[in-house]
């Protein structure tokens, strides 16, 4: 069965790329950050960090000022650490975070592919719980192919038929006296 542990990967990665970001972010800045100070780290990124961390912060600057100053505290951006799992990441999030070898390469390619499959309401974000229920239910269906698979052999088995030649040909012949 899926290893529901790859999945908490992927978003403890993002995790730990936006807890980056805030962190550059927050070593000029001691109390609060500006969205003019995030714009600047999008575009002159030298730090090293992926923008991608940069722009999800600006993306979700407005929700995160909870008092409406124009300016994000570290308490207030920490609740965005807290609710990454159930906010979900986008197609974006899940190829960069796959590209800097942050998370599994095979669960990445099968998220990817399956992305609309995955996004169940259709919001453009992937959640840990959609793309845990995908993989499970995905594992459900290939244990019922393998049962099935299973049976056609068993039964195959009991009529004696040769499932393996695509025609079979039988021929009989009778005797007359």
């Amino acid at each position: 069965m899926y290893d529901t542990s790859k999945t908490t990967a992927i978003f403890q990665a993002a995790q730990s790329g936006i807890q980056s970001s805030l962190n550059y972010l927050y070593q000029n800045e001691t109390t609060s950050i500006n969205q003019s100070t995030l714009t600047n780290a999008i575009y002159q990124n030298t730090s090293g960090i992926n923008s991608q961390f940069f722009q999800m912060i600006s993306n979700q600057f407005n929700q995160l000022d909870t008092d409406n100053d124009g300016n994000l505290t570290a308490q207030e951006a920490s609740s965005m650490l807290t609710g990454i799992s159930t906010a979900g990441l986008s197609r974006d999030q899940i190829t960069s975070l796959r590209s800097q070898g942050a998370i599994d390469d095979e669960l990445a390619s099968t998220i990817i592919a399956n992305f609309s499959k995955i996004d169940t309401n259709g919001d453009g974000k992937v959640t840990e719980a959609e793309i845990n229920a995908f993989m499970l239910n995905k594992d459900i269906q290939t244990k019922r192919d393998e049962q099935k698979d299973l049976m056609i052999k068993n039964m195959s088995c009991f009529y004696d038929v040769d499932t393996t030649s695509s025609s079979s040909s039988t021929s009989t012949s009778t005797t007359t006296k």
